[in-house]
């Protein structure tokens, strides 16, 4: 069911959903208002009058209770729904307005509900529409298409200057973030109507033959990301397509003549990922993926840096999962791995640098890179590895080389060696030198490279005051308060606080998107959990609201001070 919820998480938050069974009735069809609400208590407090539309009573609401097994937490879910029928009395378009619930003490409306009451679902055989998944498996943090092909008859070009989707379910789909769209190639990107009131960008892809008829043919997608476990049913779509008048296709009047065309009703099983048989090395990556590698040069010297390129393609969730620590990968313990960086990350790919130096000149390989991903097609995690790629490494000139006793074969110490053994001479008779200036310098700049490299390898964690991630987590209360200086919605406010709570956290960006405050933060923040619980659904529900009259604005100031006393409680 598509839900508007308060805390789309895999833990036991509070939500609620209101939806109509259907968008379009015939007259007299009978239908209903479902209102649910979630691991909280709650009540409808009234529903509204609309003339012509019997509505009601709300009567008593189906309890339910489930406990399950969500990775490696047991979760207890409790639901309440109330069914309220609607019977249309006459024809014509319909706005059932707002509706007053209360979950959990707190005072909320839903949002307004579109109802077109026709006659006869005549023009079925005018049109077509199909719906269709890219995946028949989908997991949570597994990114999705939904693709909707719709027309009509290119005999009926002269009987048809208006379009209208019916989609009751549009913007209500709380477990599920939607993600930049997939670039069109489409020539001709008209508007058409959405739900009555709203419109919408589709895109014309010309004239496709179907069943021995052409049809005039058009094309909405979407990218999705669910962000929990979930089984959504998505009630059935309608295409509304006529002839209303002398006004420009796709435009706003009144309605002559109106077909309908219906497709199927959409199912989505989102299933969660598996704790047992996870890699202790695994960091997010879950789809279907292919990989390649290259590199910038194949002959260095000993030390100098090679750009080993890591591309991962297919279907998968390529702009969530962290990239693979090389530097505590074994197969690279002969490297000096000196960081990564995100060279292309988009809906299909993702493209990560390797900055990496071989140490020693007897390597004749950069060893395969390895990305743990889970894999929803064979409901198993996978193991998905580059090629080796054949090197040159050559020895660093006027190199020292030392001897089982130390001593120096027969070459010159250069001023960029360190000196790793005793200065002296071996032997019988033989009598300690005292070191000269030379040897000093020597030895103090194996202490500073000795240093730098020690400081270098500390920075890459958590305790340096100086690393990244010290000062990103120092800075995250000022660029809070600079990003929400520039936030327009509650989607600009939702996520200046996760990135501010990944900051303090020292975590991903994304790591906080779906995240249960209350389940994740300990004791010692008390009642700042729940607040904090609170304000991120009130934040989610205007940033998936389908109109602006649902989003509703937090105060930057009140932001502000949660994120003080988070700080105060030790985030």
């Amino acid at each position: 069911m598509g839900l508007l919820s308060s805390a789309p998480s895999a833990q036991s938050s509070a939500s609620y959903s209101a939806r109509l069974s259907t968008g379009l009735a015939r007259l007299g069809e009978e239908l209903s208002i479902l209102i649910t609400i979630e691991n909280a208590a709650g009540s409808v407090d009234r529903v509204p009058k609309v003339t012509d539309l019997e509505i009601g009573p709300i009567g008593s609401p189906f309890h339910s209770e489930n406990i399950s097994i969500v990775g490696a937490r047991r979760v207890a879910t409790s639901s309440m729904t109330w069914r309220i029928s609607v019977r249309p009395l006459a024809l014509g378009e319909y706005e059932i307005p707002p509706i007053g619930i209360t979950v959990d003490g707190e005072r909320i409306s839903t949002k307004p509900m579109p109802l077109t009451v026709v006659e006869d679902l005549k023009g079925a055989e005018l049109g077509f529409f199909d719906v269709s998944v890219s995946s028949g498996s989908l997991v949570e943090k597994m990114p999705f298409e939904l693709e909707m092909l719709f027309g009509w008859d290119v005999g009926m070009s002269g009987k048809v200057d208006y379009a209208n989707l019916i989609l009751p379910w549009w913007g209500n789909l709380g477990e599920l973030l939607e993600l930049e769209s997939p670039p069109s190639l489409a020539s001709r990107l008209p508007r058409i109507n959405l739900n009555g009131s709203d419109t919408i960008t589709v895109e014309e892809i010309g004239i496709r033959a179907r069943e021995g008829r052409e049809f005039r043919t058009f094309r909405l997608r979407r990218v999705f990301l669910p962000t929990r476990p979930a089984e959504l049913n998505l009630s059935q779509p309608f295409l509304e397509f006529g002839r209303q008048g002398q006004r420009p296709i796709f435009g706003n009047g009144r309605k002559k003549e109106s077909f309908f065309v219906a497709g199927d009703p959409i199912v989505l099983s989102i299933g969660n990922l598996p704790n047992e048989g996870q890699p202790l090395d695994y960091t997010g990556a879950v789809g279907m993926f292919d990989v390649r590698a290259d590199v910038d040069t194949r002959d260095v010297d000993v030390g100098e840096s090679i750009k080993l390129n890591v591309t991962w393609s297919g279907e998968g969730n390529f702009m969530f999962f962290d990239p693979p620590q090389l530097d505590r990968d074994e197969a690279f313990e002969e490297f000096r791995v000196f960081g990564s960086a995100n060279r292309e990350k988009g809906l299909d790919r993702r493209t990560i640098e390797f900055d990496v130096a071989p140490l020693k000149d007897t390597i004749k390989e950069i060893p395969p890179v390895s990305l743990s991903v889970y894999d929803p097609s064979k409901g198993e995690f996978t193991s998905i590895k580059t090629s080796p790629i054949r090197i040159r490494v050559r020895a660093l000139e006027n190199e020292v080389l030392l001897d089982d006793d130390g001593e120096g074969s027969g070459v010159q110490t250069d001023i960029e060696d360190i000196q790793t053994s005793a200065l002296g001479t071996s032997g019988a008779g033989s009598s300690m030198r005292s070191p000269d200036l030379l040897t000093l310098g020597l030895l103090s700049g194996g202490v500073l490279v000795s240093w730098l490299a020690l400081r270098t390898q500390i920075r890459r964690r958590r305790g340096d005051p100086n690393g990244p991630l010290e000062r990103r987590r120092r800075r995250a209360r000022k660029q809070l308060a600079r990003d929400l200086a520039k936030a327009s919605s509650s989607k600009d406010e939702l996520k200046a606080l996760n990135d501010f709570l990944a900051a303090r956290s020292r975590e991903s960006q994304v790591s906080w998107v779906g995240r249960d405050p209350v389940e994740h933060l300990t004791d010692a923040f008390g009642d700042t959990s729940e607040r904090l619980a609170k304000v991120i659904g009130r934040l989610e529900r205007g940033a998936y609201a389908s109109s602006k009259n649902g989003d509703e604005a937090t105060p930057e100031s009140e932001l502000l001070e949660l994120a003080d006393q988070l700080i105060r409680s030790g985030l």
